[in-house]
């Protein structure tokens, strides 16, 4: 038996076969402690559904004396939050909360997560630059006494976006190298003279051949070929006086592997004239120098002019 008493209201009930007078405080439904299953005693003793508070909750609220127990629900997921990072890819989140309703008088948790990610896409991240390894250390700038070597190396590992930033310090190093001393370096003897052209008419681009060794240390010069060839790498001097009868006209160069040095002409008057050409170059081993004549030529020589070809390696 069972009724619905209101606040303020004096009530008399009968329960138990004994009568109990009350003022109740506020309004009280008994009706709505009630079980959802009419066979509650069987499933408890087989099943035990009491001891599952969540389960008996629902099931046997009445029977298991768990009237005033709550268990937890999920309120709605809250919107996702902003993405973890600026450019890229990151995680997004979401939550909830377990509060309807909030779990009460050792009703169970809300089951599942309380948060939820995702993979969030932004635009891409600015890519900066990277340096490769250096380089091997060049070879020394001098090859007697002090000189510089220097090593690279390039800002592309990675190359850097439009965007990104360039490699921070220097892409060039340079370090101080010591060589034997030039005054005690040894400078190989290659020095060649040579004398009396072996045609003195000769026609544009003939090749001059001297005919007469004077000094060739090192052997170095070819009669044969009129070419001399380095032995060595090295810094040469080369001179070459021609010589011309009067009325008569030369024109020369002293040729490197095929390309002019130096030039020069002359055309005789009353007497017999003579010119210089003179050149410095550096050379290669395997290089080769010769004469060679740029326009109809008449040599000449005597006892008093001659026509030399001469030439000497000057350092190392």
């Amino acid at each position: 038996m069972s009724h619905i008493v209101t606040k303020g209201t004096l009530c008399i009930g009968l329960m138990s076969m004994r009568i109990v007078i009350g003022f109740l405080l506020q309004e009280t439904n008994l009706s709505e402690c009630k079980d959802g299953q009419p066979n509650c005693e069987v499933l408890n003793s087989t099943l035990a559904v009491c001891n599952d508070v969540r389960n008996g909750v629902i099931l046997c609220k009445y029977f298991c004396h768990l009237c005033e127990v709550v268990n937890g629900e999920w309120s709605d997921w809250a919107t996702w939050a902003d993405c973890d990072v600026t450019c890229g890819n990151g995680l997004t989140t979401r939550t909830r909360a377990c509060d309807k309703p909030t779990p009460a008088h050792g009703g169970s948790d809300c089951v599942g997560p309380a948060s939820s990610s995702n993979v969030c896409t932004l635009k891409n991240c600015p890519l900066h630059g990277g340096w490769s390894t250096w380089s091997l250390w060049g070879t020394c700038s001098t090859t007697c006494d002090v000189g510089i070597r220097r090593r690279d190396r390039r800002c592309d590992n990675p190359v850097p976006s439009e965007d990104g930033l360039h490699c921070k310090g220097e892409s060039i190093e340079y370090k101080i190298c010591h060589q034997p001393s030039c005054t005690e370096l040894a400078i190989p003897d290659i020095l060649f003279r040579v004398r009396t052209p072996s045609d003195q008419s000769l026609m544009a681009n003939d090749d001059v051949l001297f005919k007469r060794v004077l000094i060739n240390d090192g052997e170095a010069y070819n009669v044969e070929s009129g070419r001399f060839t380095s032995p060595v790498d090295g810094t040469y001097s080369f001179i070459l006086q021609y010589c011309v009868a009067p009325n008569r006209f030369a024109h020369v160069e002293i040729v490197k592997n095929g390309k002019s040095l130096q030039r020069g002409a002359i055309i005789a008057a009353r007497w017999t004239q003579c010119a210089n050409l003179h050149s410095m170059t550096w050379l290669q081993a395997g290089h080769h120098i010769w004469i060679r004549c740029t326009y109809p030529t008449l040599l000449y020589e005597d006892r008093y002019a001659w026509t030399t070809f001469s030439g000497a390696l000057m350092y190392i």
